[in-house]
């Protein structure tokens, strides 16, 4: 789904695309594609969240500058996790998940 902005990143001077990009991008189907297979279902589900950071005001035209913008360019906001059905795995309660997730902070360059 985002193969075409990191062509577009290649063909920036401030972003770049680079196979470690790419790899990222065939990761999430291939997630899928890996337990419909094994499982005949999906267990673990890829998530996104987000929160509005006090770089982007620093860098607008790399982060963000406004709301729709800083979703998608400002990754000091980004969280992305992997929520797993513990349920299908083992007896817990279907309603709790267990999650763990990924953010990074301070990255105001390219």
């Amino acid at each position: 789904m985002l193969v075409p902005v990191e062509i577009f990143d290649g063909f920036s001077d401030a972003y770049g695309a680079s196979a470690g990009d790419l790899i990222a991008d065939a990761a999430g189907p291939l997630l899928y594609l890996g337990q419909k297979a094994l499982w005949q279902e999906v267990r673990i589900h890829p998530k996104f969240s987000f929160h509005q950071t006090r770089y982007a005001p620093m860098r607008p035209d790399l982060l963000g500058d406004n709301l729709t913008s800083e979703v998608l360019k400002d990754y000091n906001g980004q969280t992305y996790w992997l929520s797993v059905d513990v349920d299908k795995f083992i007896q817990f309660p279907r309603w709790l998940n267990i999650a763990v997730g990924y953010g990074a902070e301070e990255m105001i360059t390219a």
